[in-house]
């Protein structure tokens, strides 16, 4: 059953507070290289938060096992391109295609404010690694894009969450902006002592990175489960004729993604309001 515990506080280094408006195109890459860990979960309750503020974000879907936000939101009138992060080659066409999505007709000038969303698929992450020291991936992005990066990495309690953060820190350093996710399914704040005493935790912090650590609220399993077995967005769940259970919960469960990630929204490239 969800936790009746008050959500934990965001944390947050102060230069989110200092990104300008107006924003720079903005890649929001969700990772969690452990499956189960809710990445996805996050992704699909992202595109909620976009299409509720009538923003129409870029997504791709990485994840060829299980495409779960192609399958909950094909039909929504997003644009969904999939993509193979374990291709080479397949990954060089997504950076043109980035290319495209944020210049006029393939040309400069460059466009401001553009959001691109991928959902990369577990056990991908050495494969996304290799293609970042090849590419200087974020430099190029940043450089010639002007697309900023957010790394949203999903967390469980496991170590090797942090193992994986560590990993990732190592090659992107200070070229990305983090948003940490602890998911509320597994635990509450206190639970999550193997990140929260972590070195890679305190080192990302004292070097001045562009960080922000949120909690991400549980769903109540039968409501998760009728969702998933009815592949329903979030706003469709909480049409009538659906179970008024299920209508009740992620009504709930909508409410709390939203205030959670208030203190992230520069990093999602979302203006406050």
């Amino acid at each position: 059953m969800p936790r009746t515990a008050t959500m934990a506080k965001p944390v947050f280094n102060e230069l989110v507070g200092l990104i300008s408006e107006p924003q720079p195109n903005r890649l929001v890459i969700v990772t969690g290289d452990k499956g189960g860990v809710g990445k996805s979960t996050f992704a699909r309750g992202l595109l909620h938060e976009y299409l509720e503020r009538n923003e129409v974000p870029s997504v791709f879907e990485a994840d060829k096992s299980n495409p779960q936000v192609k399958r909950f939101y094909g039909n929504s009138g997003l644009t969904i391109q999939e993509t193979d992060v374990t291709n080479a080659n397949k990954l060089d066409k997504f950076i043109d295609a980035l290319a495209l999505q944020v210049s006029q007709e393939g040309e400069e000038p460059i466009k401001s404010g553009e959001k691109i969303l991928i959902d990369l698929p577990a056990q991908s992450n050495q494969f996304f690694f290799n293609f970042i020291k090849e590419m200087d991936l974020f430099s190029i992005l940043e450089g010639r894009l002007k697309i900023r990066t957010t790394m949203v990495v999903v967390f469980s309690r496991v170590k090797d969450c942090v193992n994986q953060l560590e990993k990732l820190y190592a090659i992107a350093g200070k070229n990305v902006d983090y948003v940490v996710v602890k998911n509320a399914f597994y635990g509450d704040e206190i639970d999550f002592r193997r990140y929260n005493d972590s070195e890679i935790r305190e080192k990302i912090f004292s070097e001045g990175n562009c960080i922000c650590e949120i909690e991400m609220p549980e769903l109540i399993e039968h409501a998760f489960d009728y969702i998933d077995e009815k592949e329903l967005t979030f706003e469709e769940a909480m049409q009538p004729g659906n179970k008024i259970s299920v209508e009740g919960r992620t009504k709930g469960w909508t409410k709390n993604f939203k205030k959670a990630i208030e203190a992230a929204l520069p990093l999602l490239g979302l203006n406050d309001g």
